[in-house]
């Protein structure tokens, strides 16, 4: 690693973790290297504001030491620095800080009532909310947060900063025809809010041209990486994978939805890990060295470590050294906060990408535990940053497993003095295509087969013979039926009736044992790829899913199962876009009709 990568990595998680002095020697570090570097003189700028100086010391003492190539961006930055401790911060802004963010609209909004805000002030503010949002929303393994973005929409001081920024942009667009080297700071500051909030709200082309017009108008040449990256981004939110992987090859999203069996994908999913732990200054294990190994089968491995972190969704496993990316593959990155640490003698994870969600928590989370449960040291809580601890508590139970479940925040790190982590022996495919990126989210199949046997008890047998059409019904958002006339269900019901079976159609709702239950009379399983279709494997053999996928067959997880399952799986001609909606029609039905025809023939 470069050293300019090393002491500005420093520099990030001094500042973070409040030591504004340490973190400015850091990022000096980087100037003396790199003398040039403008975003080291930034970041020395704000150490100091932090610190407790003010704007015009800052002016003073520090602008004249940078090279004079950079000195006017470099008073322009400065200027726009808050002081910490002032009587005349606006009350929105700490609480920004504070990451409390419905409580900071709330504040920003009678300030903007009074006709105290400025227009510099109100996108100041949208700025400062949105970047808050969006890490809110990773640290709870999401990409927006919708009932935050719902509230916000349509209030009129949020729609104030919005029209304000849009009439900023077009009357910045309009002088660059003229006069296209007259870009300042203030304005590169504009465009990155746009595009910002157009992509947190997912509108994705419009968020791509505010980073192509930064990339094109940016003389700063890692400015320039930086633009290119989320033009990449935005690209691939919006199913534009071709161009998404020729502006950055290594976007990983793009090849998931695009070509997750390329080898190039598998080193594009490397080169996240490496370079995702870097960003906090620590390298990537992508395997367990032979004496953190405390058990390993076929199935599973069971590492123990010596004071090491846990933090984040995933959740994400580090020490001062390194983050442990284990032998799935992956890691999702979560932002160390030593502010919230708190220490535990003893405790046991499992990686499981989401625990919130249903095929997470089953496929990941349950079956590899109890695959391991036997060979764990007894009497050890298990930790998981669930919002429903007695959720998973339920589902360990039913399995058989004695142990207490704790629950932990997405905003904390726990310290274990010892911690047992529980992950794949590698990542499980069991059909006969290519091993592709999805692989990592599953475990192995004596694992899985093992927790849909211990699931269902004896006197939850069913002597009937299925007949149950169920339909895995999703509700707005990515992956649902765009359906406004509402003639899906009434058609599914009328299928269902000619071919002597009931409809049901599933929500996600219902206790675990009521949801097993109910599968266990499936005859036919349909709907779109998502979650519900994990209640395969409480199916009976005869039971055949009709899986409509998303655009290319990307991600083939739940045929993987129904391999597994020896299950009938059946992939529709229609697809939808991962993020995208279907809109039901004549032609999308008779594709479905013949599906479903196909399935019980």
């Amino acid at each position: 690693m470069h050293p300019i990568q090393v002491h500005f990595g420093k520099g990030q998680l001094l500042f973070s973790q409040r030591q504004f002095a340490k973190a400015y020697l850091e990022f000096e570090k980087c100037t003396l290297l790199m003398p040039e570097l403008s975003e080291a003189w930034e970041n020395m700028a704000v150490c100091m504001v932090n610190d407790g100086k003010s704007v015009q010391t800052i002016q003073q003492q520090l602008v004249p030491k940078a090279p004079k190539a950079i000195q006017a961006n470099l008073r322009q930055k400065v200027s726009t620095l808050l002081p910490t401790v002032s009587p005349k911060i606006p009350k929105y802004l700490p609480l920004l800080q504070q990451f409390k963010l419905s409580e900071a609209v709330v504040a920003f909004t009678e300030a903007w009532r009074r006709k105290s805000v400025t227009d510099d002030q109100a996108i100041q503010f949208l700025r400062g909310l949105f970047i808050a949002h969006e890490h809110l929303a990773k640290k709870q393994g999401q990409m927006h947060l919708p009932q935050l973005l719902n509230a916000w929409k349509d209030m009129p001081a949020i729609q104030h900063c919005l029209d304000t920024t849009s009439q900023r942009v077009q009357a910045l667009i309009i002088r660059t025809k003229s006069h296209p080297d007259s870009l300042q700071p203030n304005d590169i500051e504009l465009l990155e809010t746009l595009g910002l909030v157009h992509y947190t709200y997912t509108n994705y082309q419009q968020a791509a041209f505010c980073f192509q017009t930064l990339y094109a108008l940016s003389s700063d040449m890692e400015k320039k990486e930086e633009y290119k990256s989320h033009l990449s981004t935005c690209y691939s939110l919006n199913a534009q994978y071709k161009e998404a992987l020729e502006i950055d090859e290594d976007n990983i999203t793009a090849w998931e939805r695009y070509d997750p069996t390329n080898p190039k994908a598998f080193r594009a999913q490397s080169l996240r890990l490496i370079r995702s732990a870097q960003r906090i200054n620590r390298h990537c294990l992508p395997y367990w060295s032979p004496n953190a190994i405390t058990y390993q089968d076929t199935e599973v491995t069971i590492a123990k470590l010596k004071n090491a972190c846990v933090c984040g969704h995933d959740p994400m496993v580090f020490d001062e050294d390194f983050v442990y990316a284990g032998n799935r593959g992956t890691f999702r990155l979560a932002q160390p906060n030593t502010d919230t640490e708190r220490q535990i003698a003893k405790g046991i994870v499992v990686f499981a990408t989401n625990p919130n969600n249903h095929y997470h928590l089953l496929v990941e989370f349950c079956a590899k535990l109890l695959a391991a449960e036997q060979h764990l040291p007894v009497d050890i809580p298990v930790y998981i940053p669930t919002s429903n601890r007695e959720r998973v508590q339920e589902m360990v139970k039913r399995l058989g497993i004695l142990r207490t479940i704790q629950d932990f925040s997405v905003h904390e790190n726990i310290r274990f003095k010892d911690l047992y982590v529980i992950d794949v022996a590698k990542p499980g495919h069991f059909s006969t295509s290519p091993p592709n990126l999805w692989d990592c989210y599953l475990s192995q199949g004596d694992s899985l087969k093992r927790i849909a046997k211990s699931f269902v008890h004896p006197n939850d047998a069913v002597k009937a013979a299925p007949n149950l059409l169920i339909y895995a019904k999703r509700f707005g958002g990515a992956r649902s039926f765009l359906d406004p006339n509402d003639i899906l269900e009434p058609f599914l019901s009328k299928w269902a009736t000619e071919h002597n079976l009931e409809l049901v159609v599933f929500e996600g709702t219902g206790t675990l044992t009521e949801q097993i239950h109910l599968f266990q009379r499936c005859r036919l399983l349909f709907g779109l790829h998502g979650a519900g279709f994990t209640n395969l494997l409480f199916t009976p053999p005869e039971c055949t899913m009709v899986e409509i996928p998303i655009h290319g067959n990307c991600n083939p997880l739940f045929q993987e199962m129904s391999a597994l399952m020896s299950r009938k799986h059946i992939v529709c001609e229609v697809s939808c876009e991962y993020q995208g909606t279907l809109e039901i029609s004549e032609t999308v039905l008779q594709q479905v009709e013949q599906d479903l025809n196909q399935a019980i023939s």
